[in-house]
């Protein structure tokens, strides 16, 4: 699995230089870059739980 951190020094050095871990034969590096990180960002924010509401404001004043 790839972490968060290799997917943006791969994005800051470019695939070039780095191609992604998930690149095949006959994929783009950017398309398989994106891929990944989208796959990412969905895992990172599965599992954060909603957080507690703010307190209302105060009524306007009339």
């Amino acid at each position: 699995m790839t972490t968060w951190e290799d997917l943006v020094t791969t994005a800051l050095l470019g695939t070039d230089r780095r191609p992604p871990a998930t690149g095949g034969p006959g994929r783009e590096a950017p398309a398989a870059l994106l891929d990944e990180a989208a796959v990412a960002a969905v895992r990172r924010r599965a599992g954060l739980r909603p957080a507690p509401a703010a307190p209302r404001p105060e009524p306007a004043a009339e």
